[in-house]
């Protein structure tokens, strides 16, 4: 098994075309997401990101799918997918 080494002070390259997400975002996958959950690649990686915004159980996520399909790196008819089996599933509401 390899051993990977990570570290606090990544130096992130400059890139010379536009970012459509920030690059320092950062998505928490919670162990339980997986778990109890049973979430697995796009769909984990959604339910991560609208988590981390509405956790507080008060705010809402107002992100656009394209957002959604630039951060997990997939295309937007995958994120509509995706968005209708966790409402299906009830793991999240739609309004």
């Amino acid at each position: 098994m390899a051993k990977l080494n990570i570290h606090d002070d990544i130096n992130i390259p400059k890139v010379d075309r536009p970012l459509k997400i920030n690059e320092y975002n950062n998505i928490v996958i919670h162990g339980w997401m997986r778990t109890i959950l049973d979430l697995k690649s796009s769909e984990l990686l959604v339910y991560a990101i609208i988590y981390g915004f509405s956790q507080d159980g008060e705010s809402e996520f107002y992100g656009s799918r394209q957002y959604l399909a630039d951060c997990v790196g997939c295309s937007v008819k995958t994120i509509e997918r995706v968005l209708n089996n966790l409402v299906d599933t009830q793991l999240i509401n739609k309004r």
